[in-house]
């Protein structure tokens, strides 16, 4: 496992560097390939990978050890802070304190310095699954704790994704509605709907997106917090069965997978249909695509 996000790791470095042009038609064949190498934190990281998130010039890695054997029990967790090159890794003074049957979900990035940190913890007693938020800073602090099923109205509920905006409102998506809090963690509303909605972005304006199937064509909705609502619909007439959206914006509005490539997408642009520029082309990396678990342009 550690192998495998090793390379997930690189893959962010890697974009930031092929990520420089505009147009597809100034990129020849030998500019797309794309070669990788191990960040040096690597060797200082104990533990195996099972999640990360850059923010800034930081990079955030969370790692578990397991039973030696099986490696299904988590017996130990740590937190790892680096700079986006590798260098200067050190282990962070969080503890998680897990419970049996909790485990972390998903973490993102909040204001400097702190990450939202999403906890499934599974009840025996009524085979169902629930949800606690927690805010924490990199000295192990936890500023916040959020029970999500004060916000929901079903026993069965679900949290696919947690998102970030540029004025550190969370997101949260629990398939067909979204949960808004505020960056202290108070809660603003939440957004309800008939239609699943298959991930969320943020764009590079620091905007959160949801996306949605149409007619076989991935559409985002842009969320506004203060509506607690969407308020403008965006076909980005790419296929939906296809693509892989789940990207946020940088030097682009989005980012995306699509076969052995990666594309970045301005939504404003009329230069190539659909506004993509192919970026990266894995074909001759050596890398194995289907295995990606993560990756994050910085």
């Amino acid at each position: 496992m550690k192998y495998k996000f090793s390379y997930i790791l690189i893959l962010i470095i890697a974009c930031c560097l092929a990520g420089c042009s505009n147009s597809k038609n100034d990129l020849d064949q030998k500019e797309l390939v794309y070669g990788y190498e191990r960040l040096a934190c690597m060797d200082e990281i104990k533990g195996d990978i099972l999640n990360f998130d850059a923010a800034g010039d930081s990079l955030y890695i969370y790692v578990a050890e397991y039973e030696e054997e099986e490696k299904e029990e988590v017996i130990d967790s740590y937190f790892y802070k680096c700079k986006t090159d590798g260098s200067e890794a050190v282990r962070l003074p969080m503890k998680l304190g897990l419970e049996d049957f909790e485990w972390l979900y998903a973490m993102e990035s909040a204001e400097e310095g702190t990450l939202w940190l999403l906890f499934s913890v599974y009840d025996e007693g009524s085979m169902t699954s629930t949800y606690i938020l927690r805010k924490a800073d990199d000295k192990g602090n936890i500023l916040k704790e959020i029970d999500l099923k004060e916000y929901m109205d079903v026993d069965d509920f679900f949290v696919s994704a947690i998102k970030t905006d540029a004025e550190h409102n969370l997101y949260v998506c629990s398939g067909y509605g979204i949960l808004l809090f505020d960056m202290d963690g108070a809660f603003i509303g939440n957004i309800e709907g008939k239609q699943y909605i298959e991930n969320m972005v943020c764009s590079k304006d620091g905007t959160v997106w949801a996306g949605f199937y149409k007619k076989r064509n991935y559409i985002l909705k842009r969320i506004d917090p203060d509506k607690k609502a969407y308020d403008e619909t965006y076909n980005t007439n790419l296929p939906f069965e296809a693509v892989v959206f789940d990207m946020d914006g940088l030097a682009y509005d989005f980012y995306y997978r699509q076969d052995e490539s990666l594309f970045g997408y301005n939504m404003a642009t009329e230069e190539l249909p659909g506004g993509s520029t192919e970026i990266i082309h894995f074909m001759a990396s050596g890398l194995n695509t289907n295995s990606f678990g993560k990756m994050q342009v910085i």
